[in-house]
């Protein structure tokens, strides 16, 4: 009998679903949101994993490990305020629910 082997961990390390990069020029990261992981991988310009926020789902802001993130699809970084904007795919599609199907 021979062993499948764990795919579980490796299956992480892989983006699911990519949806933006935004760039901090000034800082040389690059930050990629992975909407089915509900992260934000933060790498520098040489392909360096640098940090993480995330990976849990929900809304809650915090540091880079307690936040939570539901499904973030794109981002833009903002140097003047060195703040990251982000928007999240389930509340663009509640929101446009609510706009066009109104009754």
């Amino acid at each position: 009998m021979t062993k499948e082997p764990n795919v579980f961990s490796f299956r992480n390390l892989l983006v699911y679903y990519p949806g933006c990069i935004s760039a901090d020029e000034d800082g040389n990261r690059l930050f990629l949101s992975d909407s089915n992981h509900h992260w934000i991988i933060i790498f520098d310009s040489n392909e360096k994993i640098l940090d993480c926020i995330g990976p849990t789902s929900g809304f809650e802001d915090g540091d880079f490990e307690s936040a939570k993130l539901l499904r973030p699809a794109a981002s833009m970084y903002d140097a003047i305020e060195d703040c990251l904007y982000l928007v999240y795919s389930e509340l663009l599609y509640t929101f446009l629910q609510d706009i066009f199907y109104q009754s």
